[in-house]
């Protein structure tokens, strides 16, 4: 039950803070024409509310016919669909070990001792939470496959004239935010049909390796 009840928190902690910063984000920085769809301005709130819930969940989806393409220059939009995308994913079983051991210290003593069995029996507890090594290896191996992922975008696609009229930053960003996706989520920023087929292939290799 403790389990249970630690990660019903640590999901709605993020919901929360991810709905709060993408909602306020879009309904800030966005006039109502530049979030149109069908003719129809989208309230930021709904948005934030759909791409939460959905990049936490991994199934990418948005209100926008085009995903999120008309924010693939917004650094601070990507990077935050980025984080919900990884919480919910590659970052969540680290995550959900530090809540745990966070909690040893704000808990009373006495129910210390449920903690310390969570952490030395989370195989049978819960499959989203690791022994400490294999966390780490797990968080080692998911870091390199990202790199990975980036580099031979870079590589292939850095001169693609259909990313012209981005600046070089701007496609790192780019590339960065495919690679999170391709792997776990399913927002696009560009059409993933104007990569280079090389790119197109690292994709595919990434979304069938999971380092678990």
């Amino acid at each position: 039950m403790t389990t249970i009840f630690l990660i019903l928190t640590t999901c709605f902690t993020i919901y929360g803070i991810t709905f709060i910063v993408i909602g306020a984000w879009i309904e800030n920085k966005y006039h109502p024409e530049q979030l149109l769809q069908d003719g129809r301005a989208i309230n930021g709130w709904y948005a934030s509310f759909i791409i939460t819930v959905t990049g936490f969940n991994q199934n990418g989806l948005t209100p926008w016919s085009d995903s999120l393409g008309r924010f693939a220059k917004d650094v601070y939009m990507n990077l935050f669909v980025i984080l919900v995308v990884i919480f919910g994913t590659s970052l969540f079983p680290f995550l959900l070990r530090n809540v745990v051991i966070l909690a040893k210290f704000i808990v009373p003593w006495r129910h210390k001792i449920v903690l310390d069995y969570i952490l030395l029996n989370n195989h049978r507890l819960s499959t989203l939470l690791f022994p400490a090594v294999q966390t780490r290896i797990y968080l080692l191996i998911t870091s390199l496959l990202y790199i990975i992922g980036v580099s031979i975008s870079l590589i292939l696609d850095l001169n693609n004239k259909n990313f012209a009229l981005y600046a070089d930053a701007n496609q790192f960003l780019i590339f960065l935010f495919q690679t999170v996706m391709t792997r776990f989520a399913g927002f696009t920023t560009i059409d993933i049909s104007s990569l280079a087929a090389g790119t197109l292939i690292v994709y595919l290799l990434l979304m069938a390796v999971k380092p678990q």
